[in-house]
């Protein structure tokens, strides 16, 4: 019974255990850091809106400004000028939401179709 067991002294211990708060606390900043930085459902369906706007403008060829709303966000699309050029237009489609917050946006640079 007069044997010694090895044991870790107290600055060993001190220093496993700044290691692992080391490590914890780097692996809970990036977790934070990825969970906030996704979408939220909002924006996935304010991306989804713009972009079903913009395929509905392009297959049945309807260039006008024009401004819908869905659940809360206002969806305006706007045909302009593409540098001062009457051959170019570009189609702006902006998702909004109520406090104006810019949720998607989407331009396109179409051949005029609007003059023959």
């Amino acid at each position: 019974m007069n044997r010694k067991i090895r044991a870790f002294s107290v600055l060993e211990a001190m220093m496993a255990m700044l290691i692992v708060m080391i490590a914890f606390g780097l692996s809970s900043s990036i977790f934070i850091n990825v969970s906030t930085s996704g979408f939220s459902p909002r924006k996935k369906k304010a991306h989804t809106l713009v972009n079903r706007m913009r395929y509905e403008t392009l297959t049945q060829q309807r260039f006008i400004e024009e401004s819908r709303e869905f659940d809360g966000i206002t969806i305006e699309k706007t045909i302009s000028d593409y540098d001062g050029s009457s051959a170019l237009k570009v189609l702006s489609v902006v998702a909004k939401s109520q406090d104006k917050t810019l949720f998607g946006t989407r331009e396109i640079i179409l051949i005029n179709t609007l003059e023959p």
